[in-house]
């Protein structure tokens, strides 16, 4: 029985402990569900005291305690976090912004990288310190250009110095200082413009005079002279100038009168002499010989009547001998003695040379002579023209032998030899030139290709060179053409796939931002900032979305307390928007104001401030519309101007001039539009002065002058036909002149020259004259065939380098830098000699140089021995005028041998730049060199009053040192 009741009472005893551990197990998870860690522990620890082996219970107070150790760690990490916070708000407050910014990045990146406000934080600390360092730069940068404006002020270099104050003034509307500077500047450089026009008046009617006075139209210079004095009354030039037109017209008046005497006295003289009155007519051109002592024509006058009282005389003497010499010869004709007759007949003609009878029978004679002369000469020239024809063609000389075959052919038409010969040279000449017309072809497709490489136009182009290689295979320059061009294809196929690749991401990025995903935007941004690093669209759009999130982050700043600070939010809108305002960001400052209103409607400041910014974008906004219309005017004009159409294209520009009249780019091209009709006008002005010297020559039967003028006229307008038709007449009169074989011999003579100076143009038309005259001669053909093949050839191997000589040449032309253009049309000019134009536009520069000469330093010749320097003192060129200035120096080397020779410029005992001028010409010839001082700086500031030059190891005769400007 007491075995029983122990056995149920141990039963018992173990369903209490179960129901007690059950118990204690559902009020620990109930515990623990709720959170309530403390409890939930105890009753675990309950449960496993109540069965110790029961491992549920040990595994949820091990994770109790995990739990407990993560929550006392966590709020180690609040408290932490707290203090922080605290630290760096106080230190925010106090505007300590570094310090709080790096307490903030303590706080959200150490202990707690998810939290927000921490991040909102720094966003509004790097909002306020871009905003302090934008302060800062535009101070910096206003100090910076006032300091620059200040000192180029000082050095009178008005326009960059007005320049570095209006950036100024721009950085900071509201400071005085620049626009009282800018103020001082323009009243400057008005006072200069006032001058330099002035000056340019002065220079221009001057110039005008100076040209009416060289034309001899004495009365019109003579009132410009006066013009020029009206404005410089104290300028002596007009005063000696009008002085020096009194005197000719004085000289002028008094020549006229003698000039009447003398035209009466030999109008009475000729008349006298007219009627044979010898005697009487003698003493009238005796008196008109006193009255001009050096004219010819009365001496030859008197001469003529001393030889026709002499004639008169003798005349009778002459009939005797005339009619004896006649009788013997026509006693010899009888006779058939036809050479003694004929020397009778010409010693008659010596007699009575104007008798027709003696000439009728010397061509009877000379008839029946050259009858029995013709077949033997007619043997001897067909003889001689085939051995010159056969020595010809083994000389390989085929034009000139199958002409003289033609030659031999026409002197006996049956003869079938030279028709061989002519036939087996056409045949050599039609293989020489089928081999010329390949190379021809190859040529002109490679210069065709190399203008579409260089146009850009790949396909095109490396056709042509496909076409060029399959007409000539072994040629490498079409295959490494190809290989570049196939290069190029490839590299511009690399840049598109690039491109869309670009366009790709931008696309997407774009479409996130538009969906306000800025951080997803930012990322695709981002690497398309990676693949083109020079792009700014992605960067700008970076930084947009930077701006955004931090607004973002600053309106959920100010949200979360604006009950507690409206006041702050107002002063921090208004803050902002005053200094985007300051730097003209209107829109973004508007949006400030607005802001500032939404926040404090009543206020009327942010109002007044939208007012405000509304009237400035309308300004802007009307300054666009005038920009877009001086732009579409600009563009206008620029288009006519490349069409030539000079007078509507300044017209354009004169319009767009008035719309902004402080533009200098419209002036420029009005200046350059009236250069260019200046130049035309001088052309025609030149061309007409040439044709009137040219003709006044002529008609004072001075040929070569003449013609030497009429070839100048053509070199000023090649298609001319008038100086041509006149050069043509020329020729003619002076082959009449001096006889066709001496005329020939002149030409040929002139052409040799030519042709040894390399002066091919000059001497081909000399050959071709002399060609005219003899067309038979085969020396004047053979010598244009050289020149041709000279020339081709010259053409063929130079022309490149002559393209690039002119280009450079121009270029440096319409950069007014005229001593390198000189220098490149010099080279051009040595490739191919032939060409015109270098040689036109250095004389177009020395014309413009002397145009527009503003100081003459030396007109005499002077020698200065090697290691000496000798000094030209002048008077200061006018400021206005110190721009674009050259030095133009003629200088002979004296000494046959290469060395360098210093020019050196200062003030009074002050040196202050140089150039330093290598290779003279070592064979005696003037040498005219164009020094450029356009880019020294002390040229331009400094009142240099002499220029010196030092040779270095030789002597130099200099004979012209002038100061001369560009324009």
């Amino acid at each position: 029985m007491a075995a029983i009741d122990k056995i149920l009472a141990d039963i018992s005893a173990a369903k209490s402990l179960d129901e007690n551990y059950t118990a204690s197990i559902a009020s620990a998870d109930k515990y623990l569900a709720e959170k309530n860690y403390d409890l939930a522990r105890n009753d675990y620890s309950k449960a496993c005291g109540l069965k110790p082996a029961e491992k549920y219970p040990i595994t949820k107070i091990a994770e109790i305690d995990v739990i407990l150790a993560g929550i006392a760690k966590q709020k180690a990490i609040d408290d932490e976090y707290a203090a922080i916070i605290l630290n760096a708000d106080k230190l925010l407050v106090d505007k300590s912004f570094d310090l709080a910014k790096g307490q903030y990045q303590a706080a959200a990146l150490a202990l707690k990288p998810a939290a927000q406000y921490p991040r909102e934080k720094i966003a509004e600390i790097d909002l306020a310190l871009a905003e302090l360092a934008t302060i800062k730069d535009r101070e910096s940068k206003y100090a910076a250009f006032i300091t620059n404006a200040d000192n180029l002020l000082t050095r009178k270099s008005y326009a960059p110095a007005r320049a570095e104050y209006a950036n100024a003034a721009s950085l900071k509307p509201l400071e005085t200082y620049p626009k009282e500077k800018i103020a001082e500047i323009d009243k400057a450089l008005a006072d200069l413009a006032a001058e330099k026009a002035l000056n340019d008046k002065y220079a221009g009617i001057i110039a005008g005079a100076d040209k009416l006075l060289a034309a001899k139209t004495f009365d019109q210079a003579k009132s410009e002279y006066q013009n020029a004095g009206k404005l410089k009354p104290a300028e002596n030039y007009p005063k000696e100038k009008i002085a020096e037109i009194d005197k000719i017209l004085a000289d002028i008046a008094a020549a006229n009168t003698l000039d009447e005497n003398y035209k009466a006295t030999l109008v009475k003289a000729d008349q006298l002499l007219a009627s044979k009155t010898y005697d009487l007519s003698r003493g009238e051109y005796l008196k008109a010989s006193d009255l001009k002592p050096t004219e010819q024509y009365p001496k030859t006058k008197i001469a003529e009547i001393d030889v026709a009282l002499a004639a008169i005389a003798k005349q009778k003497a002459l009939e005797d001998e005339y009619n004896a010499i006649i009788v013997t010869a026509d006693k010899l004709l009888a006779e058939k003695s036809l050479e003694p007759a004929k020397t009778q007949y010409l010693a008659s003609l010596k007699i009575k040379p104007s008798e027709q009878y003696p000439k009728e029978k010397i061509a009877e004679i000379d008839k029946a002579l050259a009858e029995l002369a013709s077949i033997k000469e007619r043997d001897d020239q067909y003889a001689a023209a085939i051995l010159n024809a056969d020595n010809l063609l083994t000389q390989k000389s085929y034009v000139l032998s199958k002409t003289a075959y033609l030659n031999a052919s026409s002197i006996k038409p049956k003869e079938a030899y030279p028709r061989d010969k002519i036939g087996e040279i056409d045949k050599i000449l039609a293989d020489i030139a089928a081999a010329k017309a390949l190379d021809d072809k190859y040529a002109g497709m490679i210069a065709g290709a190399d203008k579409l490489l260089a146009a850009k136009t790949y396909d095109q182009a490396k056709s042509e060179y496909q076409n060029a290689g399959n007409l000539k295979p072994a040629e490498n320059y079409p295959k490494e053409k190809i290989a570049e061009i196939d290069k190029i294809l490839a590299d511009i196929e690399s840049a598109k796939i690039l491109d869309a690749n670009y366009k790709t991401i931008i696309s997407k990025a774009d479409q996130l931002l538009a969906a306000k995903t800025y951080d997803l935007a930012k990322t695709e941004y981002s690497k398309a900032a990676e693949m083109k690093p020079t792009e700014t669209y992605p960067k700008t759009r970076i930084a947009e979305i930077d701006a955004a999130l931090a607004a973002i982050a600053k309106q959920l700043a100010l949200e979360a307390s604006r009950l507690k600070a409206v006041e702050d939010q107002y002063s921090a809108a208004i803050s902002g928007a005053d200094k985007l305002f300051l730097a003209k960001t209107y829109d973004l400052a508007k949006n400030g104001y607005l802001e500032a209103g939404r926040i404090k409607p009543a206020e009327q400041y942010p109002k007044d401030k939208i007012l405000e910014i509304n009237d400035i974008l309308a300004a802007i906004a009307k300054q666009k519309a005038l920009d877009d219309q001086y732009r579409a005017l600009l563009a206008k004009a620029d288009q006519l101007l490349i069409a030539k159409t000079y007078d509507q294209a300044k017209l354009e520009y004169t319009n767009a001039l008035n719309l902004k009249p402080a533009e200098q780019y419209p002036k420029d091209k009005i200046a350059e539009i009236d250069r260019v009709l200046a130049e035309f006008k001088a052309r025609e002005d030149a061309y007409k002065a040439s044709l009137a010297s040219a003709d006044q020559l002529l008609a004072e039967k001075k040929y070569e002058e003449s013609r030497t003028e009429y070839e100048n006229a053509l070199v000023i307008k090649p298609q001319a036909t008038y100086p041509k038709e006149k050069i043509a007449e020329i020729n003619k009169a002076l082959e009449d002149l001096v006889g066709k074989q001496k005329y020939y011999e002149n030409l040929v003579a002139a052409a040799d020259n030519s042709f040894k100076d390399k002066d091919y143009v000059k001497a081909k038309d000399s050959y071709q004259q002399a060609l005219a005259v003899f067309p038979a001669q085969p020396y004047p053909q053979a010598q244009i065939n050289i020149i041709t093949a000279r020339v081709d050839s010259l053409y063929r191997a130079n022309k490149s380098f002559y393209d690039k000589a002119i280009a450079n040449g121009d270029r440096s032309f319409n950069s007014f830098e005229f001593d390198k253009a000189v220098d490149f049309y010099i080279e051009a000019s040595a490739l191919l000699p032939m060409e015109k134009y270098p040689r036109e536009m250095i004389l177009k520069i020395r014309k413009t140089i002397e145009e527009n000469a503003i100081a003459d330093v030396l007109k005499t010749s002077v020698i200065i021995t090697s290691n000496n320097e000798k000094q030209f003192p002048f008077t200061p060129v006018n400021i206005a005028s110190r721009k674009n200035n050259f030095v133009y120096i003629k200088i002979k080397n004296l000494s046959g041998k290469s060395f360098n020779v210093l020019m050196r410029y200062g003030k009074d005992k002050q040196a202050n730049g140089g150039v330093v001028m290598r290779n003279l010409n070592i064979e005696g010839k003037v040498n005219e060199r164009l020094v450029s001082v356009t880019d020294q700086d002390l040229w331009y500031r400094e009142d240099n009053n002499w220029i010196s030059l030092s040779p270095q190891g030789g002597d130099v005769e200099v004979s012209f040192i002038q100061v001369s400007r560009a324009k």
